[in-house]
């Protein structure tokens, strides 16, 4: 049966910093998938100006909101470890952001 296996604390210790580096790379990847799209729309639209100004735009914002987010989930406890550390935990301060 599933409910009869009992993790250890040290592969839940495991788990837990593996889906706490798992949320960085995640915010680390859309926006770069956003990025290389309009690098790629730099260089089809490279004779327009108005619209190269325009990508430089929407890519600084795409760049700001992927440094906001993976900085809220780096500092989202205080302290850091608090976010998979079992014994952190009891005394961290968390934010939750959903």
């Amino acid at each position: 049966m599933f409910g009869d296996q009992i993790i250890s604390s040290e592969r839940g210790l495991t788990y837990a910093q593996i889906v706490y580096i798992d949320n960085i790379f995640y915010a680390l990847t859309l926006p770069t998938i956003k990025l290389s799209i309009l690098f790629m729309y730099r260089r089809i639209f490279h004779l327009v100006k108005s619209f190269q100004y325009a990508l430089y735009a929407v890519g600084a914002i795409v760049l700001g909101w992927m440094i906001s987010v993976v900085l809220t989930q780096i500092f989202s406890c205080n302290p850091v470890d608090g976010s998979w550390n079992l014994t952190a935990m009891a005394t961290a301060k968390c934010k939750t952001y959903y």
